[in-house]
């Protein structure tokens, strides 16, 4: 058997004290380049942005295409060669980018792109405030607030990208307002009953009632909230369509809060009509049939759908002055809408672009950049005539390689064929072959132009992208795997030694190897022309828990063998401690020397997407080995010293649970009591 020393007897105990201030030393330092380092140590798995993998016709320099990324705004991008089998020596042809975002400048670029595409003509001026989502729109001529808004959503910017739009200086007679809380059936009168009081200047219409005949209803549920007794029903007939709970709020005002009001008629999403019915106590209706007028006012509410409803005035009302009165907060209204005045001038506040939106800025910034070096993939195209009559030639246009509608007519407009389908095509569905209608005297000309136009670029072969929201739970999550899998360990020791000293010391070395592995990829990611991007993401994570378990094997061959020679004795001394590490120390230096050579043939030939996920499994063996003998070990050995520091951190962890009770008792205890006479 292969061993790399022969009998060693070594003192590892010797060392424990410089090797301890050492680790603890370096672990400060690597925690503080960590956090020194800020969000710059998060990949985009852990911060969000966007990942593309991109192929370029020719081999290029990595350096090239980070400083074009950066001539374009993109200072902040990784990149990295994507290495193809048979091309380890040569300039790499495909490239992984991330980037986590755009910046403020480039924000602004798209969404000034976007609006001018979208409006046209109809844009004079584009402002945009200190940040880059608040936007100040000047149209050259007025426009109503609910025709922008469909504009915008044509170009991509629906209501939910849009937190606020106000118009400049407009005053309207009617407004849509949105009231979320309307949906619900049990508030729709109270938030009702409070926007007739809130909003200012509110006009009124009349309403004509013809009673219908009171009905007793003795079997009837009493609505909830009626009175109960018995119940009846009591129809009526408007000359005007409203909702029923608008009756029902005035009704309440009148003191009839206990009568309830619907359509005599339901129907699907119908919230208005003329034909209504009062639920209640019968002598309460009887009542209320003779003593309510025939004559009602009631606002001028004409709701629109289930949450929204237009509110007309007696006086045209700035908008402002309307958004200052009903937006404090008090009646809950989400968007307010000036219907029938336009305005040439709008401030608009958006929420942060959308995934799909930041995809499209990048795309089209390093296809603008990379524009003639972008890989085309060449698609064969071969022409099969069908039938050749009346001047006209029906020809199937067969591809070797299915393709989408979009990319079909994309060619055919390419090559100046906009209308040479035979039959219209599906999307959603690739084809191989596809019907052309073009006339005869053209048809031999086109060909040769088909052929060019199926040249298509296609750098882009992957293009992903994290939220900001999903890449925070992912953070947390792998920070928890972490926590869960120390404790695991802790007691899955305990039990297998029988004592919860070996489960400390073991996971005491694990801290101290992911904790050290953690600070030398930060500090490694300052030098990353040497080590390359090593940033934390996923790929890291799974190194750092595949590592937990590799020190742990380690550590519980060297426990094994202390606990062997350890026979009938409780106590850990240094001598047994010494004899046992030099008795695994050839198993332990050979197991790890052949994983460390594994592990660094990944590190340098197994390309970028591996490079983080091996270098923290380089640091991290070497870190093990070197912890399961000199940490994990002599703790076995100091422990009645190590349990004491562990009561003492609990007890501080724990004080402001226990020291206000202590406190007390002392101040009570202390209190003097009188003597009885």
């Amino acid at each position: 058997m292969l061993r790399l020393f022969e009998k060693p007897s070594i003192h590892f105990m010797d060392y424990f004290k410089r090797c301890c201030t050492a680790s603890v030393l370096l672990i400060i330092v690597g925690l503080v380049a960590f956090q020194w380092r800020g969000i710059d140590k998060y990949d985009i798995d852990f911060t969000g942005g966007t990942l593309i993998h991109l192929q370029l016709a020719r081999p290029t320099p990595v350096g090239e295409v980070r400083g074009t990324l950066a001539q374009l705004g993109y200072k902040g991008a990784e990149v990295q060669g994507v290495w193809t089998a048979g091309a380890l020596v040569a300039e790499p042809t495909e490239f992984g980018i991330r980037i986590k975002g755009l910046s403020d400048d480039k924000t602004r670029e798209k969404l000034q792109a976007d609006f001018q595409k979208v409006l046209g003509e109809r844009l004079e001026s584009i402002q945009f405030g200190k940040l880059p989502t608040a936007v100040s729109l000047k149209l050259k001529k007025p426009m109503e607030e609910t025709e922008l808004r469909r504009v915008l959503a044509e170009g991509g910017y629906a209501d939910e990208d849009i937190v606020t739009l106000i118009p400049s200086g407009v005053s309207s007679r009617e407004y849509e307002l949105t009231l979320p809380a309307l949906k619900n059936e049990n508030a729709r009168v109270g938030e009702l009953e409070k926007l007739v009081q809130g909003v200012p200047g509110l006009a009124f219409q009349g309403v004509t009632i013809q009673w219908g005949e009171l009905k007793e209803v003795e079997t009837q549920p009493a609505p909830k909230g009626a009175m109960v007794g018995a119940q009846g029903t009591l129809g009526l007939e408007l000359n005007n369509p409203i909702d029923p709970k608008l009756l029902e709020v005035e009704l309440w005002k009148r003191g009839y809060r206990q009568v309830f009001v619907s359509l005599r008629e339901e129907r699907a999403r119908k919230l208005t009509g003329t034909r209504l019915e009062l639920t209640g106590h019968r002598d309460t209706l009887a009542s209320m049939k003779g003593e309510m007028p025939r004559e009602l006012r009631l606002p001028a509410f004409i709701f629109l759908t289930d949450t929204s409803l237009r509110v007309g005035l007696e006086n045209p009302l700035e908008e402002g002055a309307l958004r200052a009165t009903v937006q404090p907060g008090r009646l809950g209204i989400t968007r307010i809408i000036p219907l029938g005045a336009a305005a040439e001038n709008f401030g608009m506040e958006l929420n942060p672009l959308r995934a799909e939106k930041l995809q499209e800025k990048i795309k089209e910034d390093i296809i603008s950049a990379f524009r003639d070096n972008l890989y085309r993939e060449t698609i064969g195209v071969s022409f099969e005539k069908v039938s050749d009559a009346d001047g006209e030639t029906l020809a199937s246009m067969n591809l070797d390689k299915p393709l989408s509608k979009n990319r079909i007519e994309g060619a055919l407009s390419g090559a100046g064929c906009n209308q040479a389908l035979a039959e219209p095509l599906e999307a959603g569905q690739d084809y191989r072959a596809v019907k052309l209608r073009v006339k005869s005297a053209e048809f031999d000309a086109m060909k040769p132009k088909l052929v060019q136009a199926f040249q298509m670029p296609d750098p882009l072969k992957r293009v992903v992208s994290i939220g900001s929201t999903v890449a925070e739970e992912m953070k947390n999550r792998a920070y928890l795997a972490l926590i869960f899998a120390n404790l695991t360990i802790i007691i899955y020791i305990w039990f297998r030694f029988g004592e919860a000293k070996f489960g400390v010391a073991a996971v005491i070395a694990l801290v101290h190897d992911v904790l050290f592995t953690l600070g030398a990829v930060a500090v490694a990611g300052y030098f990353s022309d040497v080590f390359g991007e090593l940033k934390l993401n996923l790929p890291m994570i799974a190194a750092f828990l595949a590592l937990v378990g590799y020190s742990l094997n380690d550590t519980i061959v060297v426990f094994d063998r202390i606990r062997e020679n350890m026979g009938g004795k409780k106590a850990v001394d240094a001598g047994l401690v010494n004899e046992s590490v030099n008795q695994t120390l050839s198993r332990t230096v050979l197991t790890s020397l052949t994983v460390f050579f594994v592990v660094a043939s990944l590190y340098f030939l197994g390309g970028s997407e591996l490079q983080g996920f091996a270098f923290v499994m380089l640091v991290g063996i070497a870190v093990g080995t070197y912890s399961s003998i000199f940490i994990a070990s002599p703790v076995l050995v100091h422990w009645p010293t190590v349990r004491r520091g562990f009561g003492l951190i609990f007890l501080a962890l724990t004080a402001p649970l226990w020291l206000p009770w202590k406190v007390w008792k002392r101040f009570m205890g202390g209190t003097a009591h009188p003597h009885r006479a």
